[in-house]
């Protein structure tokens, strides 16, 4: 038992320190609305929960976030973090783990990303908005509207800027890694995902989501009241990830398929 604890520590140590590192590289890249990071650190502990544990990455997640928080000029600083970024990043890892660690298909594959960091960002997203209204009043004169689309806003960039990288560079990591099987002392899950036709209808119904937003911020009035606050850059460059996030899952699946 102890000996398992040791190895479970060391994963969780080594996914912090992983993530928080690749998060500094990109930290300093704005956003549309000031606050958070460009992060395609996530690809971090989405690997970690394929190989390790759910837990392994929910808590190596929360403490990579917060370890961010402290070296980094940018977000909310480390009190803040701990109302929005650790609990969104921990349970958002932690249900993208549970979905995809045992029955590994693309399918789940994809629905656990997409779900796993649609909740964990709408908690981080939700955080913000606390922060910035009860504790440090900076939005603090924002209508309940304004509020409710910013945290949308928020939760829709995070969540568009996150899933591609993790479908396009989680899967190829997994078989890269696949020559240290039984070659260490952590007992790594390496197995590789596989396809279920069954689930076709899942992964058309996501992919024509993302497409469908993209098409409503495009051409209707939702993109010009979400948009509002901020620069025309960032709004365009948010529309093209969202419809770049939903072609994304349609060829990774679509690929994987074939191998069949």
């Amino acid at each position: 038992m102890l000996k398992h604890r040791t190895k479970s520590i060391v994963l969780i140590t080594l996914c912090a320190t992983l993530y928080a590192s690749l998060i500094a590289l990109t930290a300093t890249i704005p956003t549309p609305w000031g606050v958070g990071h460009f992060r395609p650190a996530v690809i971090i502990p989405a690997l970690f929960a394929l190989i390790s544990s759910p837990w392994t990455a929910a808590f190596g997640a929360a403490l990579g976030t917060q370890l961010g928080s402290f070296i980094l000029p940018t977000g909310l600083g480390p009190i803040g973090s701990l109302v929005s970024g650790v609990p969104g990043n921990f349970v958002g890892f932690l249900i993208y783990g549970f979905i995809v660690h045992k029955h590994r298909s693309w399918t789940r594959f994809i629905i656990g990303t997409v779900v796993g960091t649609l909740v964990g960002n709408y908690i981080a997203a939700s955080g913000v908005a606390f922060w910035l209204t009860v504790i440090v009043p900076k939005w603090v004169e924002m209508s309940s509207d304004a509020l409710l689309l910013t945290v949308f806003g928020l939760t829709m960039f995070w969540e568009v800027t996150m899933v591609p990288f993790i479908l396009i560079i989680v899967p190829p990591t997994l078989v890269a890694l696949r020559g240290l099987e039984n070659r260490t002392i952590f007992d790594l899950n390496l197995k590789p995902l596989f396809h279920t036709k069954s689930e076709n209808m899942a992964v058309l119904f996501i992919t024509a989501s993302f497409c469908t937003l993209y098409l409503l911020l495009t051409f209707s009035p939702l993109g010009a009241i979400m948009f509002s606050k901020i620069q025309p850059l960032y709004a365009e460059i948010t529309k093209i990830f969202t419809l770049m996030c939903g072609i994304s899952i349609l060829i990774v699946y679509l690929i994987n398929s074939f191998k069949i």
